[in-house]
């Protein structure tokens, strides 16, 4: 490199010839006033340096750095930039930082790709639970009445017919489907031996549920009734006395649904618009047919019913009617094409007649799209696009036809990706 001046030499500046590839100059120099032969080379770009377009780095209208991946190609004068901001331009001049190489652009190109993004590897599997395995025996194929969630046995060595009545009158949960489980210990005698056998039908109780909405109340009075001397056993526990069983005469509380609003929790305790005082253990509360629990999922303060979460209103539903103006399209069709093709919302403009339309899609050598200006492209004229390069002669353009209607669930897309 040769600088004019030694302050030039101490920044860098180097002398610039206008001829590229190999040649000779001859310089005349003041130190010992001869002659002397400069070997001129094409600039070197160095590889992860910073470019810029422009008079300097500060009044740079593009910059970007040198690919690390031959970044520079010396014999095609090749020059790869990655990071960029800004708009590189055809005609201007960029400059290194640091090498201080400098060149005109002659051509520009803007590559474009698409990253897919797979699993390096794929595993066998392997089971996370026993759900579902045909060999395990607490699984079991529901038919919604004896195996469903909503349905519970209670064993007892007394026939169901005994007292189904009095637990369906007392404790059973509404909704719920009751069975019996007959437990039978008897003993059968054989000569010279003797054999005990016990035969027991069981089947599995949902242990929880959750329900959002509170559908209806119950308010019990007791009315006193004899029964037989019997004894009811649910899960191998002493139910009742049959003594002691009472009968029901049920009153619906007031609807108060309508006061639902996800916040709040205390609700009046009317019947028929009359305020009534009673014990938790006495409501039945029913939430989409499952039994709450008393004083644990609502309690009773004063005459009003307090529970423990507040309950959630009715889902509501929200939906937009969308209106769309259709846009008569037309398929292009060009001859001597060059450089990239143009992504959907980018113009092609007409050379001569300024002519435009917007892409909304390519397929193959053809581009679809819809003018927005008035002027017709005449035919073999050239029509470019700046952002990708293309550059084309004009042929023909044709009218796509379609119904104008869009099908059921068809996804529909806008130009910044937007479905």
């Amino acid at each position: 490199k040769l600088a004019i001046t030694p302050a030039n030499a101490e920044l860098g500046d180097a002398i610039s010839f206008a001829n590229a590839g190999v040649g000779r100059q001859q310089v005349l120099t003041e130190s010992f006033g001869a002659t002397a032969e400069a070997n001129v080379t094409t600039s070197i770009f160095l590889e992860g340096e910073q470019v810029y377009q422009g008079p300097s780095i500060e009044n740079a209208t593009a910059t970007g750095f040198v690919s690390t991946n031959e970044g520079w190609q010396i014999g095609p004068r090749l020059l790869k930039i990655v990071d960029y901001t800004g708009d590189f331009v055809s005609g201007e001049r960029i400059t290194g930082v640091i090498s201080k190489s400098s060149g005109i652009i002659s051509d520009l190109k803007i590559a474009t790709g698409v990253l897919e993004i797979g699993s390096i590897t794929q595993t066998t599997g392997q089971f996370i639970d026993d759900v579902g395995k045909p060999s395990e025996i607490i699984q079991k194929v529901q038919d919604s009445y004896y195996y469903q969630d909503f349905s519970y046995a209670v064993k007892s060595s007394v026939s169901i017919s005994d007292w189904k009545n009095i637990l369906l009158k007392n404790v059973h949960p509404a909704s719920f489907k009751v069975f019996g489980e007959l437990n039978l210990n008897e003993y059968a005698f054989i000569p010279n031996k003797e054999t005990a056998f016990q035969l027991t039908k069981s089947v599995e109780l949902a242990q929880q549920a959750t329900v959002p909405n509170i559908q209806n109340f119950t308010l019990v009075e007791p009315v006193y009734q004899e029964f037989n001397n019997t004894e009811v056993l649910f899960r191998q526990k002493r139910l009742t006395s049959s003594e002691n069983i009472l009968t029901s005469v049920v009153q619906r509380i007031d609807d108060v649904s309508n006061l639902f609003d996800g916040v709040r929790t205390a609700f009046p305790l009317t019947v028929n618009g009359e305020t009534v005082v009673a014990n938790a253990n006495q409501l039945m509360i029913i939430l989409n047919g499952i039994t709450q629990t008393p004083g644990t999922a609502f309690e009773i303060q004063g005459d009003s019913i307090v529970f423990s979460e507040p309950p959630q209103p009715d889902a509501s539903v929200r939906y937009v009617v969308v209106t769309v103006d259709q846009i008569p399209t037309q398929e292009y069709a060009f001859t001597n094409i060059s450089g990239i093709f143009p992504n959907p919302g980018m113009e092609v403009v007409g050379g001569s007649s300024t002519a435009r339309f917007t892409v909304t899609r390519v397929e193959g050598n053809l581009i679809y799209g819809y003018k927005t200006t008035t002027q017709n492209f005449i035919q073999g004229e050239l029509v470019t696009v700046g952002a990708t390069g293309f550059a084309a002669n004009f042929d023909t353009a044709t009218d796509v036809t379609n119904n104008g209607l869009f099908v059921f669930g068809e996804q529909v897309t806008n130009f910044d990706g937007n479905t």
